[in-house]
């Protein structure tokens, strides 16, 4: 099992309880607790969401606790949860641009394979010239999912204390999506990003902060792509890249020999994230345009969508309407993709076929 180490003393018991569920449903252990343990009522949502998609999940009884309320002043500021990556960054963007006065928040620690986030954070907050706050944290054991389903409520937790003790006001962002949902992600990798799991975290947080709301004013992954394009010097300020840190230089120089292209910093080239990023803003002019790259990174796609679905196959038009927001007549390499088919998962395209 998996707990989370962190330096600040939590305000309130029902912090306590969240890092407990955290921690219960991290492994499946095989341990069963003599006696089930009491949960505010508040967490019967969130219950109800782990015990469908957690086969090993533990039962818990549910009776209203006593939990002291406080109310926090209304101000001026957002705290900005940043994690290094684009949705985050952009999300600090749309909020300076709309007046706010923005404070960065990172947890360092919570991602382990990712030890250079903290890094692009604070190129973040140099480049924004605004406040960034890191707190440390260690993670303690293991867990069983490819991302563990409550990582943001640790990070968002992290963040409240963050802005009560600096006396910041409760208005804090995360650069999810709010069209983004359980019924159409992979539970074991997207389900800490859904609105059914914010929406759960909410009424758990109102018990102790009456007023708390999640900001994610995001609709989908276009209004990311909107402010990238109009300021795309954020983009070499980003993580944006699927592949542990330890191997992505090595992946980085390989993928640049071997199609003759010139990537961003900060990417490996040939994860299913930096393959979506460099069609998107190759057609949006943004990056140069390598066709053998271009339909490489279909390729890609086609085999994240295949591992996520179990489904063998899937066509260009079902992998485009996935990872893109724009029709793929948009596309730069259109001509040679609107009559290509995926076999083995190779893009077989008919005016390109004798040139791979």
């Amino acid at each position: 099992m998996q707990t989370v180490i962190h330096e600040y003393t939590n305000l309130s018991p029902i912090f306590n309880d969240i890092e407990m569920v955290y921690t219960d449903i991290s492994a499946d252990s095989y341990a069963t607790k003599l006696l089930m343990t009491t949960l505010d009522l508040s967490f019967a949502d969130l219950y109800d969401i782990l015990k469908e998609n957690v086969s090993w999940c533990q039962k818990y009884i549910f009776e209203p606790k006593n939990i002291v309320h406080i109310n926090i002043p209304e101000t001026n500021n957002m705290i900005v949860c940043v994690s290094g990556g684009k949705d985050s960054v952009a999300l600090a963007k749309y909020y300076m641009d709309k007046g706010y006065n923005v404070y960065l928040y990172h947890m360092h620690g919570i991602n382990k394979v990712y030890p250079d986030e903290v890094e692009a954070v604070k190129r973040v907050a140099k480049y924004f010239n605004v406040p960034l706050y890191i707190d440390n944290v260690v993670l303690s054991g293991t867990q069983d999912f490819t991302e563990h389903p409550m990582k943001n409520y640790i990070i968002a937790n992290g963040a409240i204390h963050y802005a009560i003790r600096e006396h910041l006001g409760l208005n804090i962002a995360f650069g999810n999506f709010n069209e983004s949902y359980l019924e159409d992600n992979d539970f074991d990798v997207c389900a800490g990003d859904c609105m059914d799991m914010w929406y759960a975290y909410e009424k758990i947080i109102r018990r102790y902060l009456p007023q708390f709301v999640m900001n994610i004013p995001f609709k989908t992954n276009q209004d990311t792509i909107d402010i990238m394009r109009k300021e795309p010097k954020l983009l070499d300020l980003c993580v944006s890249c699927m592949s542990p840190y330890r191997f992505r230089e090595h992946w980085h120089k390989r993928t640049e020999n071997k199609y003759g292209i010139k990537l961003m910093q900060n990417r490996c080239g040939c994860c299913w994230k930096c393959c979506a990023e460099y069609i998107n803003y190759t057609d949006l002019d943004i990056l140069d345009f390598n066709l053998q790259y271009y339909i490489h990174c279909l390729e890609i796609l086609h085999k994240a969508k295949v591992k996520e679905s179990k489904i063998k196959t899937w066509s260009i038009e079902d992998i485009w309407s996935e990872y893109f927001f724009y029709p793929i007549e948009e596309s730069k390499a259109y001509e040679e993709i609107k009559n290509a088919t995926i076999y083995n998962g190779k893009v077989q395209c008919i005016t390109q076929t004798s040139k791979r």
